[in-house]
């Protein structure tokens, strides 16, 4: 080639470097691109917790500018920020949710965005906007019903919601079906508590509590809305010589956690009213009269223990009866009951043996060890030296528990009730797969078979490793209350 030919060539790459380089805008230099984002319809001066809560975003990057990553994170005091959204690229949209978490009332929202130009050097933006007012759906927790010696039932539970404008509790018994109304604290969480004077003083008598929040103010998607929980209790009718179920342990006051480190013994007590005119919440039944009887006769206990036990094996309903008539069992193992029950779930029942047995309100250990639950039963349990962590400061709530364990945590709430009671825990044989039982829980395994506790699964195997259902798990709390009430 040329050499007069090589200096043309070079000439026209020259004018076509420079054209390219005039069509394409010169990338931005470092933190010049401008982002913005708005929340869609977002004219109500709050978020809902639990809802998703869509997002428009624009920014005005070069032509050739990408975005490597996107991130949308929420902080409740500017210094612990937690990743609600994570994308490779930046979009037109999007949505997320923040946790339902009474904790949560005020958040502050910050994005990053890194970009990278054709040529220069990378943008890492961040935008920092708030605090936002934070609405909690949350449904009660640690409803617990207490049998008093006037007749009357305590009813005490935790609200974790500050949407809520009442409560509505229903009440079956043989009197039928009944509503009243318990006016809240407008935006307060924490304990609360009422009493049920309009009970049956002639004899002992069942009853079926139901508590909900009323959130008429809001209007919620339907996977928000908040459950329902439901307790079982005998009153104890003050006239003497009758006692229909024994071991009713009264506790007016219980405690309640309402932060990480924080428990609360004194529960505002709140008056107890017919819910006249107001809306009953869907899944508690038509509105009527306060105070009167139910379109659907009269139910009785055993209607509203059968009730109660639907969807629980056929060998299993009779004694679940009996447990749940003989406050053995807590709201959140009533259903479902083929599942696996949860550590958490089996503290709550172990703690109820521990009552039963001992006639004693169990206290909650403060300030609380864990940082995956603040649930009050835990709390009772690990107090009484029922259960443990699976580390200093984690419980793992959520985790299933073997059979092993769970001899473990029975008999630790039989000592904790009655240190002086004996416990058979002598060696015996038989087991086909004793060798997979292990030396911490061999003499709970042993004191659980020798008192008919707990039995084989078939083929001279006790399972000590397998899980256990929540049907199982209350037998096994029942069985032992019989061993030892």
């Amino acid at each position: 080639m040329s050499m007069r030919l090589k200096q043309k060539m070079i000439s026209l790459l020259t004018v076509f470097i420079l054209a390219f380089c005039f069509v394409l805008p010169t990338p931005r230099a470092h933190a010049q691109v401008q982002m913005q984002y708005f929340f869609i319809g977002g004219n109500d001066p709050y978020l809902i917790a639990g809802a998703d809560v869509p997002v428009s975003f624009s920014d005005d990057r070069a032509i050739g500018t990408n975005v490597a990553s996107f991130e949308m994170f929420y902080s409740t005091d500017n210094i612990n920020w937690h990743n609600v959204l994570e994308l490779k690229t930046m979009p037109v949209s999007a949505s997320f949710h923040l946790p339902i978490d009474p904790s949560i009332t005020s958040v502050t929202i910050r994005v990053k965005v890194h970009y990278v130009p054709i040529l220069g050097s990378d943008t890492y933006l961040e935008r920092t906007e708030g605090p936002f007012k934070v609405m909690q759906p949350g449904e009660t927790s640690d409803f617990q019903a207490s049998a008093n010696d006037d007749g009357s039932v305590t009813l005490t539970w935790n609200d974790n919601s500050n949407m809520e404008s009442s409560y509505v509790i229903k009440r079956d018994g043989p009197d039928g079906t009944k509503y009243f109304n318990v006016q809240n604290r407008a935006g307060d969480f924490g304990p609360l508590a009422t009493v049920d004077k309009a009970t049956n003083k002639n004899k002992n008598t069942l009853y079926a509590y139901t508590v909900t929040p009323v959130i008429d103010q809001y209007t919620l998607p339907d996977n928000v809305i908040p459950g329902v929980e439901t307790v079982f209790i005998w009153n104890k009718a003050p006239r003497d010589g009758l006692v229909i179920v024994d071991k009713i342990n009264p506790v007016v006051q219980i405690p309640v956690l309402v932060g990480k480190n924080k428990v609360i013994t004194k529960v505002p007590v709140i008056d107890l009213k017919p819910a006249v005119g107001v809306k009953i919440p869907d899944g508690l039944g038509p509105i009527i009269k306060g105070g009167t009887q139910g379109d659907a006769g009269q139910p009785s206990i055993e209607a509203l223990l059968e009730e109660a036990v639907k969807g629980s094996s056929d060998w299993a309903k009779a004694d679940l009866k009996l447990a749940i008539a003989a406050s053995l069992t807590t709201p959140s193992v009533l259903g479902n009951y083929q599942q696996p029950i949860t550590r958490e779930q089996f503290a709550g029942i172990a703690v109820k043996l521990y009552e039963a047995l001992s006639s004693k309100p169990a206290a909650a250990a403060s300030p609380n060890p864990f940082t995956d639950t603040v649930n009050v039963d835990v709390l009772k349990a690990f107090q009484l030296g029922i259960v443990t962590g699976v580390s200093a400061t984690s419980f793992s709530p959520d985790a299933s528990i073997s059979r092993q364990e769970l001899c473990v945590m029975l008999m630790r709430a039989v000592k904790a009730a009655k240190p002086a009671a004996t416990l058979n825990i002598s060696s015996f044989g038989g087991l086909a797969d004793s060798d997979f039982i292990a030396p911490w829980a061999l003499d709970a395994v042993r004191f659980a078979v020798n008192h008919a506790i707990m039995n084989g699964v078939g083929g001279g195997r006790i399972d000590p490793l397998g899980s256990t259902t929540r049907e199982q798990a209350i037998l096994l709390v029942k069985r032992t209350f019989d061993a030892y009430k």
